[in-house]
């Protein structure tokens, strides 16, 4: 049995990928020497009949999906690797453990790898990880068992970056990953083709909501909003909302009697300071920046203020804020060139032009329909039997 220094210097090679250099062909018998050394491990025997979910952290997500598939699901089925939380920031789930940080040691990576390879299904929630990456990609013969759950930034993030050596390579491991995955879980199809165009996926795609936070579970439609007409946009203080450019259409209409609503909790907060400032010289008192997180009550109460929503992300962003928006009758305006545009559009729901913008609430019909539509689309039920399928 290979020892386990040797397997550390097998996969630390195969971390060169994604490090300074890239790794060659001839990897590919070292990844075969993984799986035959893995074949024996004791701890093989904990994961083969489960499943293995790889779980990028975001305490929005993470958490009450881990809560979600031990009940409806069954807790003994399932395994949990969460990596990318900070210590002290997340506790190890009953059935799995945490990884702190993003920087997988080789050591938790030789774990890891066996765990994947042993697996009866693998989900990976969030592909953000170059490290997870090239741990999956040395296990070619599990990925047809894997499932990639898309999030859209760990998409379409990567073609913002700088074109540096790194970046080639840390692409070329998601292409041979890609090429080779089992299936994507993807509410939107136009994501799915944007994987096929740009990483070569060939594989399944799984219709799925993906988390709790994109179901819809409010049993009324909620009253008209009184008052100034509120305005949302954006959801997050990251560049990709494009806040300047809803500022200046939103500025262009001149109307006066309006509340700007603009929620920066999470992302960069050097972005959300020019934001906030670029908000004020453009609406001044009408403006309003929400900064400190909101627990899930107090933003459901935002949400129901709001009347008219301008998203002006230049990539599928913000999914779930959609699907509370239009379930609540919101009139929402999106980029027509974005995937959730075009889906959004498909299902029947009213959404806009983030070019041509109506400053006026939907009529009371139009509320009523969207809130049946958001109800039956996006039910918890409806999450639930989407996993069931991926897990088949």
């Amino acid at each position: 049995m290979c020892s386990l220094r040797f397997e550390c210097e097998l996969l630390a090679r195969i971390f060169k990928i994604v490090a300074p250099g890239i790794g060659r062909p001839r990897d590919a018998n070292l990844c075969s020497a993984l799986d035959d050394a893995f074949t024996r491990r004791p701890h093989r025997m904990n994961i083969a009949q489960r499943t293995l979910h790889l779980c990028h952290w975001d305490p929005k997500f993470i958490p009450p999906m881990i809560t979600f598939v031990n009940e409806r699901l069954g807790e003994t089925n399932h395994r949990f690797v969460v990596y990318g939380a900070s210590q002290g920031e997340a506790e190890a789930p009953p059935n799995g453990r945490l990884i702190h940080g993003h920087l997988i040691g080789v050591r938790d990576a030789v774990q890891l790898r066996g765990e994947i390879a042993a697996a009866r299904r693998v989900i990976v929630h969030g592909l953000f990880n170059n490290r997870i990456a090239a741990v999956l990609a040395s296990a070619p013969r599990a990925l047809p068992r894997c499932r990639w759950v898309l999030w859209g930034g760990d998409l379409y993030d990567r073609n913002r970056q700088p074109r540096s050596p790194r970046w080639h390579a840390a692409t070329a491991v998601r292409k041979s990953l890609c090429a080779r995955l089992g299936g994507i879980a993807a509410l939107i199809p136009g994501d799915v083709d944007e994987a096929r165009r740009e990483l070569g996926f060939r594989g399944q795609h799984f219709r799925c909501l993906g988390y709790l936070s994109n179901t819809f579970r409010r049993a009324e439609p909620p009253a008209e909003p009184t008052g100034p007409l509120t305005i949302l946009v954006g959801n997050s203080a990251t560049p990709s909302n494009q806040h300047a450019r809803a500022f200046k259409l939103l500025a262009r209409l001149g109307r006066q009697d309006i509340r700007v609503l603009c929620p920066l909790s999470y992302g960069d907060r050097d972005y959300a300071d020019k934001v906030v400032a670029e908000g004020r010289a453009a609406f001044g008192d009408r403006f309003t920046a929400v900064r400190r997180f909101l627990d899930p009550t107090e933003y459901a109460n935002v949400l129901d203020s709001v009347s008219v929503a301008v998203f002006a992300h230049d990539r599928q962003q913000a999914i779930g804020n959609c699907i509370q928006l239009l379930g609540r009758g919101v009139r929402l305006h999106l980029d027509p060139a974005t995937s959730h545009h075009a889906y959004f559009s498909a299902e029947g729901f009213p959404v806009g032009n983030i070019d041509s913008i109506e400053l006026r609430p939907l009529d009371s019909g139009e509320r009523i329909r969207c809130h049946e539509l958001a109800r039956e689309a996006f039910s918890e039920a409806r999450l639930e039997s989407q996993y069931r399928a991926i897990l088949d």
